[in-house]
């Protein structure tokens, strides 16, 4: 019996937790940075074995689309012109202490049509979703920005305009547009905790009973 509840001690003590701390930049037009705070790890948890870096984005896009078919070569009458492939892609980036960094692209689209209103009026497709998720493991000799007691990790998500482009035969087309993006980026810690007294007291508790154990058997 003795035996039995010394084993369950010692598997309690060496369990890994996991603990995490998130942050929500809300929905809004790129580019866009924003400088936040996260929760470092508290060392009395118990030893540090791994620190992820996640970031979860979603983002809303709109693909403009030019003709100018009307101004060039000459001003005059403006012709109806095909395109494939219209996409918008922007890549948001969650950077922490080190420099630790991870990278979403969202990509919207492709969107496939005839261009019919001519400059400067904008042929417009909104509303096109896009959504990524992406992990970077940091390395144990890195930790160390990520340790203390009542520390704080500074963090920046950022993301550029963007990019938006297509596929035509007409020189005469011209890809544009805009988004919006929100963020969600999240540290995890994974840890070995620190065994309670309580677990402690098991074990010296146990080990008069696990020698008596092992004299019988001798």
């Amino acid at each position: 019996m003795g035996a039995a509840l010394i084993g369950l001690a010692w598997n309690a003590s060496a369990q890994a937790s996991v603990i995490s701390y998130s942050h929500i930049t809300p929905s809004q037009s790129v580019p866009l940075t924003d400088n936040f705070l996260l929760q470092g790890f508290d060392p009395s948890l118990g030893t540090l074995t791994g620190v992820t870096l996640t970031l979860d984005t979603s983002a809303t896009a709109e693909v403009d689309v030019l003709n100018i078919s009307d101004i060039e070569p000459s001003p005059g009458p403006g012709t109806p012109l095909p395109f494939t492939d219209a996409t918008a892609s922007i890549p948001v980036t969650a950077t922490g202490p080190g420099p630790t960094s991870v990278t979403d692209t969202l990509t919207a689209g492709p969107v496939n049509g005839t261009a019919t209103l001519f400059y400067p009026a904008v042929n417009q497709y909104p509303g096109l979703p896009a959504l990524d998720s992406n992990s970077t493991i940091v390395a144990p000799a890195d930790f160390a920005p990520y340790i203390g007691v009542g520390l704080i990790v500074p963090v920046t998500a950022s993301s550029t305009s963007g990019t938006y482009g297509g596929s035509t035969n007409s020189a005469y087309v011209l890809f544009g547009g805009s988004a919006v993006a929100e963020a969600t980026t999240t540290v995890t810690y994974t840890y070995n905790e620190v065994p309670e007294p309580a677990s402690l007291g098991l074990i010296i508790a146990g080990l008069p009973l696990l020698a008596a154990r092992r004299r019988r058997h001798a």
